[in-house]
């Protein structure tokens, strides 16, 4: 199912990726008829609501895996949280400096915006791209929680103050009626090339364990790189070029965000569901095994409470047939010096069974397959059938599901004990088991029940002699 599901996600990801490319490319190869620009009072609103979506979802990537660090201490979950707080931090620094805005520090411009654009473009390709070589179980001391955060808001604030006070002194990135300078084009090519060498660790690792976590910063990288491709060739800040590189921009911080929540939230719930039902399972496990013991201290009982064979085999096939949760039972003896076996006791068989196997006693396989579960088939013909359930069960075959077990003491075989199942089942392996170790008790009961007749009847034999000398001894002596 595992599989299936990872299949599916391969899938998505490879449908995600053609359609970002294909709607930048079908927007590009028919640029003539597709391109637009939004007058810039309406897309002011718009251009908003998108940053505030990507500063809201890098924010919420931040908050949620640096509390979920705490627990899980995933050093990777933790570098990119980090990491996203600066990718927040700076965009926020780039919607407070839109023409648009009230001055932030300084005068705003689309140079100073600009700036700090291109800074979160390439600090988010670089946190992705060394998040690929931090191991989620690292213990680095560079790795620290604080560290890391402190790291983060020092380089936003170089980046802060740098770009406010010396974006005049910068080259342009922007030149209205112009379009974008071979130096913004040139930059937003360098966040797509970092973005690409990025993938090549994700991919590795993805191979090596198949992680979804994984594949969803795959996708989120595709989509950064589509979103460097749309802000290289905008030709004016509301048109449809720059919409869409937003819009693609919102779609990594999402899959970010949704990949670390995998990570860090969902996989330990689910982890935690798995250990859970694991242990049920030991636990359910643990309660069949204690009833079976407890299954076998009963016959122990039932068998030891007396050494008369007919009074042992008749209380095993009760108690077996109870254990077994069977409507028919059968214990089958050999007969002794041959290899032929009778049916010596039984219970809730039609009597044409019973007379046929009173009138034709069963021979012993010498081909004994180990018991095992198996649904008894219509046919009694099937030779396969009749040699894999030890050629006595055959004649048993109409009634049921049925599975049996050898009678065994000291190696040597004594016969075979049947159960028989009237009900639409089947027996399990476990119940083929608890079966067999009934039959090697069975075997040791009847073996001395056999030795206490014969120890028994020696000295009757012997009182015999006895009484016959003394009788001899007084008729001498009278």
């Amino acid at each position: 199912m595992v599989s299936r599901k990872l299949r599916r996600s391969e899938e998505g990801l490879l449908l995600m990726a053609v359609a970002l490319g294909s709607l930048l490319a079908v927007i590009n190869l028919f640029d003539a008829r597709l391109y637009f620009v939004i007058p810039l009072d309406r897309y002011l609103l718009l251009h908003t609501l998108l940053e505030l979506a990507g500063i809201l979802v890098s924010f919420a990537v931040f908050i949620v895996n640096w509390e979920a660090s705490k627990q899980n201490h995933n050093a990777q979950s933790l570098f990119v949280s980090t990491g996203f707080l600066g990718v927040a931090a700076l965009s926020t620094m780039h919607a407070l400096s839109s023409e648009a805005m009230p001055p932030f520090l300084t005068e705003n411009s689309v140079r100073k915006s600009l700036y700090f654009w291109v800074s979160a473009s390439y600090w988010t390709a670089l946190v992705l791209w060394g998040a690929a070589y931090v191991r989620p179980d690292s213990r680095n001391r560079f790795l620290r929680r604080y560290l890391l955060a402190g790291a983060t808001l020092v380089v936003c604030s170089v980046a802060l103050l740098s770009i406010s006070y010396l974006n005049r002194d910068l080259p342009p990135l922007y030149v209205d009626g112009k379009g974008l300078t071979p130096l913004k084009v040139a930059l937003e090519y360098g966040t797509v090339a970092v973005t690409v060498v990025a993938l090549a660790p994700y991919l590795r690792s993805y191979r090596a364990n198949g992680d979804e976590a994984i594949l969803l910063v795959m996708a989120a990288l595709i989509a950064n790189a589509f979103s460097g491709l749309a802000f290289a060739t905008y030709r004016s800040p509301s048109d449809v070029y720059n919409l869409l590189g937003h819009v693609y921009n919102v779609i990594v911080y999402y899959l970010i965000f949704k990949a670390l929540l995998v990570s860090a939230v969902q996989r330990p719930y689910r982890q935690l569901s798995e250990a859970k039902n694991s242990l049920e399972r030991t636990v359910g496990e643990l309660d069949a095994r204690n009833r079976e013991l407890d299954a076998l201290d009963d016959i122990a009982v039932a068998l030891s409470s007396s050494l008369k064979p007919d009074e042992i085999l008749e209380s095993a096939i009760e108690k077996v047939m109870a254990v077994m949760n069977a409507e028919a039972g059968a214990i089958f003896l050999l007969v002794d010096g041959t290899e032929r076996m009778r049916l010596s006791v039984w219970k809730g068989l039609p009597s044409d069974a019973v007379k046929e196997c009173h009138y034709h006693p069963m021979h012993l396989s010498t081909e004994v397959a180990p018991p095992w579960d198996l649904s008894v088939p219509s046919s009694t013909e099937d030779s396969k059938f009749v040699r894999a359930r030890e050629a006595s069960m055959w004649r048993m075959a109409p009634l049921g599901a049925c599975t049996c077990a050898a009678i065994v003491s000291k190696g040597r075989r004594l016969g075979t004990i049947a159960v028989v199942s009237r009900a639409d089942r089947s027996f399990a392996p476990r119940d083929v088991d608890l079966l067999t170790a009934i039959g090697y008790q069975l075997g040791l009961a009847i073996e001395n029940a056999q030795l206490y007749e014969q120890t028994d009847e020696r000295l009757r034999e012997k009182l015999r002699e006895l009484e016959k000398a003394e009788r001899r001894s007084r008729f001498l002596s009278e």
